[in-house]
């Protein structure tokens, strides 16, 4: 029998020559912890219908906010979750919004936390969508008995130039408010190039963007459900197609071209061809957002818990990512402080 020459092995038998050949390293310092904040004192609510994941009022979100400063991961993407809701998103940039308030306490304690905010209408409009939505009549042809009837009737849809008004508003009060990176998630068309030039020309030329790629996934619901979006318009109309990789590439290209400095794709799991075509074809830094429903799916793992957090993880690395957004960032953090590798 002829044996080969070459024996892959070699590289895998000796446990320290394996990890000096180690391609993917993760560590607490590509980590970014999503936290959602709301309004009042000393609550701690579940975030939609994922047990584990919590909205906190500001005084507790501090003390959440101590541990991941602990556990040295560098950066967080904040949501806010008003008591209230209008048909002009108006708690959304409001100077004492609950993301401006909160932005500035926690800036005032833990000034070297990296605090993204999320940029978006969803969780601020009566209809919990991304675009504000406003009603236009359409023309119906019916079959009739003396030929073809044509009726008007109402049809609901997002208006994306007049959303972008209100998120250049909000963009701007997060930068007031002292936010270090902003993250435009309603995916509108000119979102990046909007909210950049009213960066820009209000002495914001320093703050980065991370506009989100965002697909209408399943794997969102159980956090997107906490918005309540009515029926009346599709999310589809303005989200990415699950089916389409092309156009999310064209996505991107937009945003890169209009001023984005990271480009995120959300979610991630089941998008890391995504991921790697970006990765490819962009030259900017890639961030990947396992959601929520990502998050539920590997706490029914049982006992392969940690393996598996650790395995999507640094699968999400070796696709390209450079930051990776993720329910799991604490725990993972305290495995990869531990020097826990697969």
């Amino acid at each position: 029998m002829v044996y080969p020459q070459t024996r892959l092995r070699r590289l895998r038998m000796d446990p320290r020559l394996r990890e000096m050949v180690r391609e993917n390293d993760l560590n607490p310092r590509s980590l970014v912890c999503p936290l959602f904040v709301t309004e009042g004192k000393n609550k701690k609510e579940q975030v939609g219908s994922v047990p584990g994941i919590f909205m906190y009022s500001i005084d507790l979100l501090l003390k959440e906010i101590k541990e991941i400063v602990d556990l040295k991961i560098p950066a967080v993407l904040l949501f806010g979750v008003p008591e209230r809701r209008d048909e002009r998103a108006t708690g959304a940039y409001s100077k004492t919004g609950i993301v401006q308030t909160a932005v500035k306490a926690i800036k005032d304690k833990y000034p070297n936390l990296l605090l993204i905010t999320d940029v978006c209408l969803c969780a601020y409009l009566t209809g919990g969508h991304c675009g504000i939505v406003k009603t236009r009549t359409v023309p119906v042809v019916e079959e009739a008995a003396n030929g073809e009837d044509t009726r008007q009737e109402p049809e609901a849809v997002i208006y994306n130039d007049a959303t972008l008004e209100l998120l250049a508003k909000i963009a701007l009060s997060h930068a007031e408010a002292g936010a270090d990176m902003l993250s435009p998630s309603s995916m509108m068309d000119g979102q990046t190039s909007v909210i950049r030039a009213a960066l820009d020309t209000n002495n914001f030329k320093h703050l980065p963007l991370m506009p989100a790629v965002v697909f209408s996934s399943a794997f969102s619901v159980p956090v997107n459900a906490s918005c309540q979006p009515d029926r009346s318009v599709e999310a589809l109309s303005y989200q990415l197609n699950p089916a389409n990789s092309a156009e999310a590439l064209r996505e991107i290209e937009q945003d890169v071209q209009e001023g984005a400095d990271i480009v995120m794709i959300k979610p991630a799991l089941a998008y890391q061809d995504i991921i790697a075509a970006a990765r490819k074809n962009f030259n900017v830094p890639i961030a990947a957002f396992s959601v929520s429903g990502e998050y539920a799916m590997v706490k029914s793992a049982g006992s392969e818990e940690k393996k598996i957090i650790l395995e999507i993880l640094t699968g999400l690395k070796r696709s390209g990512a450079e930051l990776l957004i993720t329910h799991h960032a604490r725990e993972a953090a305290r495995w990869l402080s531990g020097q826990f590798l697969l």
